[in-house]
């Protein structure tokens, strides 16, 4: 679907990516925990709000993933999770602009997303790709109890967008 830095590819999932989408998941203490099925309606897209699930592809295993959905011209970044041993490799932030990308093919105005506030280097990657923060949740996170940061990036409807799956 889209080249990444170094041996990172993005794609979308399928469903024998679910074990490992589940286990990154699981590794990964801040990543929201849902249940193989929520991963597998996802990939159906059969709900009244479109979604997506795209992974990343490293050395040919799969390195981390992200969800993401749009309603209503908003585009929302659910979960994103890379495999510890793969970060600051690039795969993060090709998943991120994969995710951007299939939410302005699906005529997001606008993507949203919310960070635990003491995560900064997943702060600082979303700053770098153009997200502002516009706002705070107090208290919003427990174990331990932490803010949540709310982000938005405006999204100009350009670029080739051709290889992305539509909804």
């Amino acid at each position: 679907m889209t080249a990444a830095p170094a041996s990172c590819s993005i794609r979308p999932a399928v469903a024998a990516d679910l074990t490992e989408i589940v286990t990154i998941e699981r590794e990964a203490e801040t990543a929201p925990h849902w249940g193989q099925a929520e991963y597998q309606r996802i990939m159906a897209d059969t709900g009244a709000v479109s979604r997506c699930l795209l992974v990343a592809e490293w050395a040919d295993s799969i390195a981390g993933f992200a969800v993401g959905k749009v309603a209503g011209g908003v585009g929302e970044i659910e979960s994103v999770a890379v495999r510890s041993a793969v970060r600051r490799h690039g795969c993060g932030r090709a998943l991120l602009k994969s995710m951007t990308a299939w939410c302005r093919l699906n005529h997001a105005e606008t993507i949203e997303l919310e960070a635990r506030a003491g995560s900064t280097g997943a702060l600082q990657l979303y700053r770098s790709l153009g997200f502002v923060e516009v706002g705070r949740r107090r208290n919003y996170y427990i174990d331990p109890a932490e803010d949540a940061v709310l982000m938005c990036l405006s999204t100009p409807l350009s670029g080739d967008f051709s290889s992305l799956p539509r909804a």
